[in-house]
């Protein structure tokens, strides 16, 4: 007991002591700390909000070798030391105004290993004015180095030439290969133009020999008539005049050279009818002949056309990998466009909540305690002698 009373005295304040305190004056250290609390919302209320506005970046192409592997210009820290050092303000240098407002942006840069990006942001309350004018900074970029860069422009001038290279090959290859099978099918033609010929002929030939056949034939048919009456008449010669040997003769006579004329007739029909198919089958062989050629003709007009395409389409590939690298040449590249982030950077409304009420209730507690201190260092009244 007189341990505590002595520990009072000389003003020392246990833990026991300040929780009492503070329960004593519970309503002031309420009152502090809700103060606070509504100071900072206060402030969350009346702070105008700035939101984040971030881009990633990466180390872009500047040429590419021989192989056609990319050759990087700048590195990682080209390009974080480019922002944060406000390098590229010098393209807006005489715009008034936008310089002004580029030079005030304050953008910042860091890479980030995870994504192998770097990452550029600014803080703003004008989001939108802030996204326009960052994409500003990247396209007048893109612009001025694609033109002033000498790494990039020696890369450009040696793939335009190599463009007028290709070009200049699929013509001349084009030519080459057209006039070569154009001679081909023209000779393939002009054969088949004389076999064509050849069959006219055949079919004049055959024409003409199936007309003799016919009059052949009208001539067999006429003698084969005629021989009938001369046995006819013979016969009716023999019934009438038994005895008439010298007519029964001449009639046999006639008609012995009549069956000898039919039969050399016939031989002639037989080798007429032989010469005949002679032509046809020498006709189906040159149209067989004919057949072949023209489908040679027309595989020669498919090579033609597929060979023409295909180189074409492979040097019209080349050309557009060209041109797409010429276009993707510059010493940074866009991975990430600038985007505004929606959640506001600033005022941290937990943060500052937080922050007052712990500000509020320390004060409260320190406040309790100055009065506690100054309330036992307050002299008490004297008092009269007893009577």
């Amino acid at each position: 007991m007189s341990e505590t009373s002595n520990r009072c005295e000389s003003g020392s304040i246990d833990l026991i002591q300040i929780v009492s305190m503070v329960i004593r004056r519970k309503k002031s250290v309420f009152f502090t700390a809700l103060t606070c609390f509504l100071i900072a919302v206060a402030y969350i209320a009346l702070v105008p909000r700035e939101y984040e506005v971030s881009a990633q970046l990466r180390p872009g192409v500047v040429g590419y070798d021989n192989q056609g592997n990319s050759v990087k210009g700048w590195i990682e820290r080209d390009i974080i030391s480019w922002i944060n050092d406000a390098q590229y303000f010098f393209l807006f240098s005489e715009e008034g105004q936008k310089a002004r407002q580029i030079l005030s942006l304050n953008l910042k840069s860091k890479y980030d290993r995870g994504g192998g990006v770097i990452k550029v942001f600014a803080q703003s309350r004008n989001p939108e004015r802030t996204k326009e004018l960052i994409d500003d900074i990247f396209m007048t970029a893109f612009k001025y180095y694609k033109k002033n860069d000498p790494v990039i422009s020696l890369s450009r001038s040696r793939m335009m030439k190599n463009i007028g290279s290709l070009k200049s090959k699929l013509e001349l290859t084009k030519s080459m290969d057209e006039k070569s099978i154009d001679l081909n099918i023209a000779s393939k033609k002009k054969s088949v133009e004389l076999l064509w010929s050849q069959v006219r002929l055949l079919d004049q030939k055959q024409a003409s020999t199936e007309a003799t056949i016919r009059s052949l034939s009208d001539r067999i048919n006429s003698t084969h008539a005629n021989t009938e009456k001369l046995i006819q008449l013979r016969d009716q010669v023999l019934s009438e005049k038994p005895g008439d040997a010298l007519s029964s003769l001449m009639y046999a006579n006639t008609i012995q050279q009549n069956l000898s004329y039919l039969t050399q007739l016939q031989v002639d029909i037989n080798g007429l009818k032989n010469e005949a198919l002679g032509c046809k089958s020498q006709k189906d062989e040159l149209e067989q002949q004919i057949g072949g050629i023209q489908k040679e003709i027309g595989e020669l007009m498919l090579e033609k056309t597929e060979k023409l395409r295909n180189v074409r389409e492979n040097i019209r590939k080349d050309i557009s990998v060209l041109e797409e690298q010429i276009t993707s040449l510059t010493p940074f590249e866009v991975v990430t466009p600038s985007t505004i982030i929606p959640k506001p950077v600033s005022p941290k409304v937990v943060v500052t909540l937080a922050l007052g009420l712990v500000v509020g209730s320390s004060l409260g507690i320190l406040f309790a305690l100055l009065f506690e201190a100054w309330g036992r260092r307050k002299p008490e009244p004297s008092r009269g002698p007893e009577a």
